[in-house]
């Protein structure tokens, strides 16, 4: 049929590319996302119990390096306000 026949039931036929476009896409985006569900969830295994503790003690030393960073920082802007005189 050609485009503009008038006939009330005809789909142009880039109705139904997009339409299978769209489908394409989901298909895509559900395969995309599956695979990363799934990445993340083998990515959340036990860890042993050496890591853990671990990864708590740099924790800890990470908030006392910044703490010690922030204090530094507070010190030079307090010096050198000091300095300027205001």
């Amino acid at each position: 049929m050609a485009r503009g026949s008038g006939h009330v039931g005809a789909i142009p036929r880039r109705h139904k590319i997009g339409k299978t476009m769209k489908k394409s896409l989901a298909l895509r985006l559900g395969a995309v996302s599956a695979g990363l569900a799934l990445a993340t969830g083998s990515a959340m295994a036990a860890l042993p119990a050496e890591v853990t503790t671990a990864l708590a003690d740099m924790k800890s030393d990470g908030a006392i390096i910044a703490g010690a960073f922030l204090v530094a920082i507070i010190a030079f802007a307090v010096f050198k306000i000091m300095r300027k005189g205001a």
